[in-house]
């Protein structure tokens, strides 16, 4: 599931692909290798648990995202391993793991679950809080007939926090141009 865009210039959010809520996150089966200190030896299962726990709600290169959560941990071997006279045990572990991949720049297509006065809000995957601004470059009294409780709204990443589940992002004016094209106007608006 690709869900970092497809531009020429290889630039993961650049292009103005819009990604639905649902294609941010991956459920993929991998197995990682973890180093243990020798004084976790007959409480391994839960010194890796502990470890892949502090891996959640951060970037990680052999998954490609970030970890939000992780099931049916196992070990992939019943035997742990030294290399090169390391102080370490390595375990391999094999586990489905659910990651994010929303990057700066990415359009992303939600539902509006909150309004204020200046930002209107989306819940991404049930799990990433997104506040949503007008940017410089539009006019908010055109973009204010799309912005509705329940409605789709696209927006482009501004910033993602994490480790906070955050998304930070914006209305800009090639936003605003999908919304023309994609969202129907609200019927019963009015200022």
């Amino acid at each position: 599931m690709n869900s970092g865009g497809t531009d020429d210039d290889g630039g993961g959010g650049g292009d103005d692909q819009i990604i639905d809520e649902s294609c941010c996150f991956e459920t993929i089966y991998r197995e990682l290798e973890i180093a243990l200190d020798p004084k976790f030896i007959g409480n391994e299962e839960r010194a890796i648990h502990r470890i892949v726990d502090n891996m959640k709600y951060k970037y990680n290169n052999e998954l490609k995202g970030i970890l939000l959560d992780y099931s049916h941990l196992k070990f992939v071997s019943d035997l742990g391993r030294i290399i090169d006279d390391q102080p370490y045990i390595y375990w391999t572990i094999g586990a489905h793991f659910n990651t994010s991949n929303i990057i700066d720049g990415q359009l992303i297509r939600g539902k509006i679950n909150k309004m204020g006065s200046s930002y209107c809000g989306t819940m991404i995957g049930g799990c990433i809080d997104a506040t949503i601004y007008m940017g410089d470059d539009v006019d908010e009294n055109l973009v204010m007939p799309y912005i509705r409780l329940d409605q789709e709204i696209i927006f482009r990443v501004q910033r993602f926090e994490s480790s906070n589940c955050f998304i930070e992002g914006i209305i800009d004016a090639k936003c605003f141009d999908k919304i023309k094209q994609l969202i129907p106007l609200v019927d019963n608006y009015f200022e």
